[in-house]
């Protein structure tokens, strides 16, 4: 029988195949969120660091706020930390937007990758691997940005519904594994002028785990 000695044994391969390659451990990061003064709970990602490994790292050092200040060309010193932040932008049904950590109102923010020597507009990074997964479902952790080359700083949004068609627009980057129902509390708030919340939605703190 083919593949068989004639002594009945089956040949032992000198050197054992490679066992096959496993992906790249998901990280997990999380915010403690508290909203009108009291803490209501944490949140936990994972990041789909084995498919979009620049924006995950990104998120996740702002997390930890290892990366410390940035230097802005106008002098402003920047925290490169989503602690102290605020939830800046409440649309309904549609997502969560946050992660401005230069003005907190959504007209800011600065990705790990600034230097401090670039133009306003221009302090982040590219899109990653655009569209490699539908906008398909609540839950999914993505970036916002302006549009533009370089255009990705610190700024994300968790989306409360499918969005088939911001999938070729902005990175998913990771997804909420816990606390999707704070998420959704917090989509339940009432806003006022450009959709910013009637009451401080704020991450008092943030990390790896």
């Amino acid at each position: 029988m083919e593949g068989v000695c004639q002594d009945g044994k089956v040949p032992v391969a000198d050197t054992p195949p490679p066992p096959p390659a496993a992906a790249a451990a998901r990280k997990r990061t999380f915010f403690l969120i508290q909203v009108n003064g009291a803490k209501v709970g944490m949140v936990v990602f994972e990041l789909y660091n084995d498919k979009v490994p620049i924006t995950c790292e990104n998120f996740r050092v702002l997390c930890t706020g290892m990366a410390g200040k940035v230097t802005r060309m106008c002098g402003t010193v920047c925290k490169l930390h989503y602690r102290g932040t605020s939830i800046h932008c409440i649309i309904k049904d549609f997502i969560v937007h946050g992660g401005d950590v230069t003005k907190g109102d959504g007209t800011g923010g600065a990705s790990i990758y600034a230097n401090g020597t670039e133009p306003f507009g221009h302090e982040g990074f590219d899109q990653e691997n655009l569209g490699w997964r539908q906008i398909d479902s609540a839950g999914l952790l993505c970036m916002a940005n302006r549009g533009g080359n370089r255009s990705n700083t610190s700024q994300f949004f968790i989306t409360l519904s499918p969005a088939h068609y911001l999938t070729h627009l902005y990175t998913v980057f990771g997804h909420v594994i816990d606390g999707m129902e704070i998420i959704e509390e917090i989509g339940r708030i009432q806003v006022g002028y450009k959709d910013y919340p009637n009451v401080k939605v704020e991450i008092i703190e943030s990390g790896e785990l």
